[in-house]
Protein backbone atom coordinates (compact mmCIF):
# COMPACT_ATOMS: atom_id res chain seq x y z
CA UNK A 1 0.00 0.00 0.00
CA UNK A 2 1.27 3.44 -0.85
CA UNK A 3 1.45 6.29 1.67
CA UNK A 4 -0.98 8.24 -0.54
CA UNK A 5 -3.51 5.39 -0.35
CA UNK A 6 -3.11 5.23 3.45
CA UNK A 7 -3.72 8.99 3.69
CA UNK A 8 -6.78 8.76 1.46
CA UNK A 9 -8.27 5.88 3.47
CA UNK A 10 -7.50 7.68 6.75
CA UNK A 11 -9.34 10.74 5.44
CA UNK A 12 -12.36 8.54 4.61
CA UNK A 13 -12.42 7.13 8.15
CA UNK A 14 -12.08 10.61 9.68
CA UNK A 15 -14.90 11.97 7.50
CA UNK A 16 -17.24 9.15 8.48
CA UNK A 17 -16.35 9.54 12.15
CA UNK A 18 -17.16 13.24 11.80
CA UNK A 19 -20.56 12.33 10.38
CA UNK A 20 -21.15 10.00 13.33
CA UNK A 21 -19.99 12.64 15.84
CA UNK A 22 -22.59 15.14 14.65
CA UNK A 23 -26.11 15.08 16.02
CA UNK A 24 -27.90 12.26 14.15
CA UNK A 25 -29.89 13.28 11.09
CA UNK A 26 -31.81 11.69 8.22
CA UNK A 27 -28.65 11.55 6.08
CA UNK A 28 -26.82 9.39 8.62
CA UNK A 29 -29.84 7.09 8.95
CA UNK A 30 -30.09 6.78 5.15
CA UNK A 31 -26.38 5.89 4.96
CA UNK A 32 -26.81 3.28 7.70
CA UNK A 33 -29.94 1.73 6.15
CA UNK A 34 -28.45 1.61 2.65
CA UNK A 35 -25.28 0.02 4.00
CA UNK A 36 -23.15 2.80 2.50
CA UNK A 37 -21.75 3.89 5.88
CA UNK A 38 -20.74 0.37 6.93
CA UNK A 39 -19.42 -0.58 3.49
CA UNK A 40 -17.29 2.54 3.15
CA UNK A 41 -15.81 2.52 6.64
CA UNK A 42 -15.24 -1.26 6.53
CA UNK A 43 -13.37 -0.96 3.26
CA UNK A 44 -11.25 1.91 4.54
CA UNK A 45 -10.43 0.10 7.80
CA UNK A 46 -9.53 -3.09 5.93
CA UNK A 47 -7.32 -1.07 3.58
CA UNK A 48 -5.56 0.42 6.60
CA UNK A 49 -5.28 -3.03 8.19
CA UNK A 50 -7.42 -1.98 11.16
CA UNK A 51 -8.78 -5.41 11.92
CA UNK A 52 -9.97 -4.76 15.49
CA UNK A 53 -13.06 -2.97 14.17
CA UNK A 54 -14.34 -5.85 12.03
CA UNK A 55 -16.82 -7.28 14.57
CA UNK A 56 -18.24 -3.86 15.45
CA UNK A 57 -18.62 -2.95 11.79
CA UNK A 58 -20.41 -6.25 11.03
CA UNK A 59 -22.76 -5.48 13.92
CA UNK A 60 -23.34 -1.99 12.54
CA UNK A 61 -24.27 -3.44 9.17
CA UNK A 62 -26.60 -6.13 10.52
CA UNK A 63 -28.28 -3.72 12.93
CA UNK A 64 -29.29 -1.12 10.34
CA UNK A 65 -28.95 -2.31 6.76
CA UNK A 66 -32.24 -2.70 4.93
CA UNK A 67 -34.48 -1.36 7.70
CA UNK A 68 -36.12 1.27 5.47
CA UNK A 69 -39.49 1.02 7.24
CA UNK A 70 -37.78 1.77 10.57
CA UNK A 71 -36.19 5.06 9.43
CA UNK A 72 -37.92 7.30 11.98
CA UNK A 73 -37.45 4.81 14.82
CA UNK A 74 -33.75 4.48 14.05
CA UNK A 75 -33.34 8.25 13.97
CA UNK A 76 -35.08 8.61 17.34
CA UNK A 77 -32.96 5.80 18.84
CA UNK A 78 -29.75 7.43 17.56
CA UNK A 79 -30.83 10.82 18.93
CA UNK A 80 -31.53 9.25 22.34
CA UNK A 81 -28.18 7.48 22.43
CA UNK A 82 -26.31 10.59 21.29
CA UNK A 83 -27.98 12.60 24.07
CA UNK A 84 -27.16 9.91 26.64
CA UNK A 85 -23.51 9.68 25.62
CA UNK A 86 -22.83 13.38 25.07
CA UNK A 87 -25.07 15.18 27.54
CA UNK A 88 -26.81 13.00 30.13
CA UNK A 89 -24.03 10.67 31.27
CA UNK A 90 -22.29 11.48 34.55
CA UNK A 91 -19.36 11.43 34.20
CA UNK A 92 -19.55 12.42 30.55
CA UNK A 93 -18.85 9.47 28.25
CA UNK A 94 -18.24 11.56 25.11
CA UNK A 95 -16.96 15.11 25.14
CA UNK A 96 -18.12 17.04 22.09
CA UNK A 97 -15.75 19.96 22.61
CA UNK A 98 -12.01 19.84 23.13
CA UNK A 99 -12.16 22.76 25.56
CA UNK A 100 -14.65 20.97 27.81
CA UNK A 101 -12.49 17.84 27.74
CA UNK A 102 -9.21 19.66 28.37
CA UNK A 103 -10.22 22.65 30.47
CA UNK A 104 -13.63 21.80 31.86
CA UNK A 105 -15.73 24.42 30.07
CA UNK A 106 -16.51 25.86 26.66
CA UNK A 107 -14.59 28.58 24.84
CA UNK A 108 -11.25 28.23 26.55
CA UNK A 109 -7.68 28.49 25.21
CA UNK A 110 -7.94 25.22 23.28
CA UNK A 111 -10.96 26.57 21.37
CA UNK A 112 -8.93 29.49 20.07
CA UNK A 113 -5.87 27.32 19.41
CA UNK A 114 -8.08 25.08 17.28
CA UNK A 115 -9.50 28.05 15.38
CA UNK A 116 -5.94 29.25 14.75
CA UNK A 117 -4.97 25.84 13.33
CA UNK A 118 -7.92 26.00 10.93
CA UNK A 119 -7.00 29.51 9.86
CA UNK A 120 -3.35 28.56 9.27
CA UNK A 121 -4.49 25.56 7.18
CA UNK A 122 -6.71 27.86 5.10
CA UNK A 123 -9.94 26.47 6.54
CA UNK A 124 -13.00 28.37 7.64
CA UNK A 125 -15.87 26.93 9.63
CA UNK A 126 -19.12 27.38 7.71
CA UNK A 127 -21.10 30.39 8.94
CA UNK A 128 -24.19 28.21 9.32
CA UNK A 129 -22.34 26.10 11.92
CA UNK A 130 -23.07 27.86 15.17
CA UNK A 131 -21.09 25.73 17.60
CA UNK A 132 -17.53 26.50 18.73
CA UNK A 133 -14.78 25.39 16.31
CA UNK A 134 -13.46 22.77 18.73
CA UNK A 135 -16.52 20.53 18.23
CA UNK A 136 -15.27 17.00 17.65
CA UNK A 137 -16.99 16.65 14.26
CA UNK A 138 -15.34 19.82 12.96
CA UNK A 139 -11.96 18.69 14.24
CA UNK A 140 -12.34 15.31 12.51
CA UNK A 141 -13.35 16.94 9.22
CA UNK A 142 -10.41 19.34 9.49
CA UNK A 143 -8.00 16.45 10.05
CA UNK A 144 -9.41 14.69 6.98
CA UNK A 145 -8.97 17.84 4.91
CA UNK A 146 -5.44 18.50 6.15
CA UNK A 147 -4.43 14.89 5.40
CA UNK A 148 -5.31 15.17 1.74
Amino acid sequence: MTPEKDISLSAVVLTLLAQAANYPDAGLVNDLISGDFATTITGACEGLNITESAVALRTLRTTYEGRVADHDTILLDLEREYTRLCFASKPRLVYLFESVYKEGKLLQDSTFQTARIYFEAGLKVDDAFTLPPDHIAVELEAMAYILV
